[in-house]
């Protein structure tokens, strides 16, 4: 069985321009601290990936 992934992004209270990362595979969990450039780049491979897989 396999279990979904899932990752979120949300702001860092209190600090303009920093974020967490917040993933989730079902057996391991992982907390990151971004910047927003980092933010923009990982949106940006996403959007990509998903063209890609739609093409």
């Amino acid at each position: 069985m396999t279990m979904a992934s899932k990752a979120v992004i949300v702001p860092v209270a209190g600090y303009p321009g920093l974020f967490y990362l917040n993933a989730d595979s079902g057996d391991i969990q992982t907390r990151q601290v971004l910047t927003r450039p980092l933010v923009e780049a990982l949106r940006a491979l996403a959007e990509d990936a998903r063209r890609r897989r739609r093409a």
